[in-house]
């Protein structure tokens, strides 16, 4: 006899059954309609016929976006900067003006859900513990001018970073520039270079990396 889970009450055939298309059309309907709930309680899905302002959040295509400049009818993404879930803790949400938080003092919040404040220094901090045991630092890097990154290319970072040669896992990164910010990057040794690579075009003006260093 089949089981149901807990939360949503999705079937769940045994082995002794035969699959009936019909179970699984009904699972994937409860976990569709729940999802879209979930979604439009962080922001209502992009409108079209709606005018948005400076700073109104929106869902598109499965995403969070907050509004750069007044904006109406179809998608124009320079209008809109990609945030994060506020409500769910899952980042951080960027503010427009990156490097005017970037003064070694200055403080980006992480919102309700999400933790306490984190600060992005320019100087090297212990914010934590890796897997391994080894302990994690963070830095923010500013770049004495911004460094274009075409979508899914690598820019060589090796001046911009001299402190890469003590780092050994990257843990996390994400670039700004003066109305973005994206965490869709990946940097680290290339032949001996080491490199930003960015899923999506960017001119990056700062990079932070959380990262281990290597043991000496």
């Amino acid at each position: 006899m089949a089981t149901y889970t807990t939360n949503y009450k999705l079937n769940k055939p045994t082995f002794a059954e035969l699959a009936d298309v019909r179970t699984f059309n009904g699972n994937m309907d409860i976990i569709d309609t729940v999802m879209n709930a979930s979604q439009n309680s962080i922001a209502e899905p992009y409108d079209s016929t709606e005018t948005y302002n400076e700073g109104d959040m929106v869902m598109y295509e499965l995403y969070l976006y907050r509004c750069l400049e007044e904006t109406t009818g179809t998608w124009d993404a320079t209008k809109w900067e990609r945030a994060y879930s506020a409500s769910s803790g899952a980042g951080i949400v960027y503010p427009q003006d990156a490097t005017k938080y970037l003064n070694g003092v200055g403080q980006w919040t992480v919102p309700a859900g999400g933790g306490g404040g984190v600060n992005y220094s320019t100087t090297e901090q212990v914010i934590g513990t890796w897997i391994d045991g080894k302990t994690i630092y963070q830095k923010t890097y500013v770049f004495n001018q911004s460094i274009p990154i075409q979508s899914s290319s690598y820019a060589d970072i090796t001046q911009e970073v001299p402190d890469y040669v003590d780092m050994d896992t990257i843990v996390t990164a994400f670039v700004t520039s003066n109305s973005k910010a994206t965490d869709s990057v990946w940097c680290g040794m290339d032949n001996n270079t080491f490199c930003l690579y960015c899923a999506e075009g960017i001119n990056a003006d700062t990079l932070t990396i959380t990262y281990t260093k290597v043991t000496v």
